[in-house]
């Protein structure tokens, strides 16, 4: 591929109206990936799964709406100078899995 092959499109300027998806750069990129993690990969899977799960809108919204969602995402406010229970009595944060298990019952 040579820099006139970007620059023109058939006999006209390269716009950039469209990209075309090339395998060979998603190829690369999971080599490189694969490669660099190694024996770290199976974790690097497990946190995209929850950065998957954190970003799946459905658990908030439409008909299978978790039912305390709300409540669980709610923050966590000091009224009239008293603690929140949920301040008074936190733990860390489970992981995206247990937490949305959690909060969807």
């Amino acid at each position: 591929m040579t820099i006139s092959d970007h620059l023109f499109a058939g006999d006209t300027w390269n716009t950039g109206s469209s990209t075309p998806i090339n395998d060979e750069f998603i190829q690369s990129f999971t080599q490189y990936r694969d490669d660099v993690l190694g024996s770290h990969l199976s974790s690097y899977k497990e946190m995209l799964c929850d950065l998957y799960m954190m970003m799946d809108w459905n658990i908030a919204n439409g008909p299978n709406a978790a039912k305390n969602w709300t409540e669980g995402i709610s923050m966590m406010t000091i009224k009239n100078n008293k603690m929140d229970d949920r301040i008074r009595y936190r733990s860390k944060l489970d992981m995206p899995q247990s937490f949305i298990a959690k909060w969807s019952k």
